[in-house]
């Protein structure tokens, strides 16, 4: 008689087992299926460049760096070719650590701003990742493909 309780025992306990197993799978399987969607603004701060006259720009180095367009962004990194030492009104600032993002043209190119402080054009927009966001995250988040739709 002791050796059918223990059997029963084991048998129970195993069973529960199972259960909470197929419990946490099935849990897992819901959470997975379900995506998370939030609006960009929510993660990151998202700046538009403004138009930035050609005849205020320079090659030579002078001034603050311009972000022109997708040619800037070579490799994944600010490469600037254009920068403007004459004052702009009220021109739209990057920082070092934005995700620069063409929307113009060659639309999705991305880089990051390793320069410091540099004027957007409006073919680009900086996105700054929120605090607790990471950029190497949301940069992988931009760029994944969609899905396709209805």
């Amino acid at each position: 008689m002791h050796e059918t309780c223990r059997w029963l025992f084991l048998s129970f306990y195993f069973l529960c087992l199972y259960a909470i197993f197929a419990a946490v799978i099935l849990f897992l399987k819901i959470v997975m299926k379900k995506e998370n969607i939030v609006a960009l603004a929510e993660v990151c701060e998202v700046l538009q460049g403004k138009n930035v006259d050609r005849k205020k720009c320079n090659d030579n180095g002078e001034g603050l760096p311009v972000v022109v367009g997708a040619s800037d962004l070579v490799q994944g990194v600010f490469t600037p070719k254009r920068w403007c030492s004459e004052t702009l009104k009220e021109p739209t600032l990057s920082e070092a650590g934005d995700i620069l993002l063409s929307v113009v043209g060659t639309l999705g190119k991305m880089g990051v701003n390793t320069q410091g402080s540099a004027i957007l054009s409006k073919h680009v927009c900086a996105l700054r990742p929120r605090k607790g966001v990471s950029r190497q995250y949301l940069m992988a988040v931009i760029s994944r493909p969609l899905p396709p739709g209805p």
